[in-house]
């Protein structure tokens, strides 16, 4: 959000450029991840085109909210959809946890990039 309030087009498109670059290391992690679990590869198959409808939905969705002035919705909106999207991933890992024997614990769970450990960590 920091970028789209940038007055400077240099600054812009710096941070422009830092930002594709993050998702497509984030993209290619999550594919990854995605296809060493998913056994039948329903899931992997549908993770581009949910991400296509999310790139479509997303920008509207900020502008609208963006149209009265403040920042303050678009917060809200960014803060939910991360608790919505982080929710059932601990959901799963408690259960995951829960049902999995402790010989088989380690090896079972799925890596979690350190960004995101300190939100597992909290839960």
């Amino acid at each position: 959000m920091a970028i789209a309030l940038t007055n400077n087009l240099s600054d812009y498109a710096v941070g422009a450029c830092v930002f594709m670059f993050g998702w497509a290391a984030a993209f290619a992690y999550l594919f990854a991840i995605i296809a060493d679990v998913d056994a039948d590869s329903k899931h992997i198959a549908l993770s581009a085109p949910a991400v296509g409808v999310g790139s479509m939905i997303g920008p509207g969705m900020a502008g609208f909210l963006l149209s009265e002035g403040s920042t303050a919705p678009l917060q809200i909106m960014c803060v939910g959809t991360v608790a919505a999207s982080v929710a059932p991933a601990c959901l799963s890992r408690k259960k995951q946890r829960l049902e999995l024997s402790p010989a088989v614990r380690p090896t079972a769970l799925l890596p979690v990039p350190p960004i995101y450990s300190l939100v597992f960590n909290f839960i």
